[in-house]
């Protein structure tokens, strides 16, 4: 009967070669992917960097209402704001306002206003409501957001909690605080032409 030895030897000098080469390929592999989840990670916070949103939302209001008026009256995550003077008064008319909301859960500030073509097609909705008033006025619009009638812009995206508050020291300006992934910052929304407040 013959006897079957195992031949027992090393590696040869190829093995360990391609042995390294493929670590170094793997090893590449996952130092590239950390990378970019890094990098990701980065973009993200800087794409969400509350100052730089503030700076965009202070535009997008800009462009929507530039003759911002006076913040009629201010919940901790929605206001009521007077947008323009279109019909010339010391009371404000329903075409005249906007809510101002925070959507918690799409982390989205939007604004809202009164579509026109909507109250050209229905003229009892445009009401004027004077100082004492302010209150129907925020429930009027809450009842033509159900109706459908309001237009909603987004003001700021990507945030995680938004504070309004009045300035107090400005009348009718209005303090808005943006928080994304523990940071804040504050800017201030103050009326076009502060020297005539209504009352």
């Amino acid at each position: 009967m013959t006897a079957h030895r195992a031949s027992i030897r090393g590696l040869s000098l190829v093995e360990v070669m391609f042995a390294t080469l493929l670590l170094t390929v793997v090893g590449a592999a996952i130092f590239g992917f950390l990378s970019a989840t890094a990098r990701g990670s980065e973009a993200r916070r800087s794409m969400c960097d509350p100052a730089l949103e503030s700076a965009l939302a202070v535009r997008r209001l800009r462009n929507v209402a530039p003759e911002f008026r006076f913040a009629l009256r201010v919940r901790d995550e929605q206001a009521l704001v007077w947008m323009s003077d279109l019909v010339p008064s010391r009371s404000v008319h329903t075409s005249e306002a906007g809510l101002l909301r925070f959507d918690e859960e799409q982390g989205l500030l939007l604004l809202e206003t009164v579509d026109a073509a909507y109250l050209d097609r229905n003229r009892t909705q445009e009401r004027e409501y004077p100082e004492t008033r302010y209150q129907q006025l925020s429930d009027h619009l809450e009842t033509l957001r159900a109706a459908g009638a309001l237009v909603t812009t987004v003001i700021a995206e990507g945030i995680d909690a938004v504070r309004l508050r009045p300035d107090p020291d400005a009348p009718g300006a209005l303090r808005i605080t943006f928080a994304v992934d523990s940071h804040e910052t504050t800017f201030v929304l103050a009326p076009a032409r502060p020297e005539e407040p209504i009352g």
